[in-house]
């Protein structure tokens, strides 16, 4: 629905771009409210937000993994 790839996921959960329904264990499925992601899916800068982060970490995974 955001657009993005299922294992970008827990990179906008870790820069708390999406935050996960309860407290779950850091292993645990993650679960998120319907209504939030139609709410950052219409937030035209939360999806800016959304991009720059993941873009950054690959960026940086990339660059890490190449030197």
């Amino acid at each position: 629905m955001l657009g993005f790839q299922e294992h970008d996921i827990p990179v906008l959960t870790v820069v708390r771009l999406l935050t996960p329904l309860g407290k779950p264990a850091p292993n645990a499925p993650k679960y998120f409210a319907a209504v939030e992601i139609i709410a950052c899916m219409e937030n035209t800068d939360w999806l800016g937000k959304a991009t720059r982060a993941i873009s950054t970490h690959w960026l940086r995974k990339n660059t890490k993994s190449s030197s």
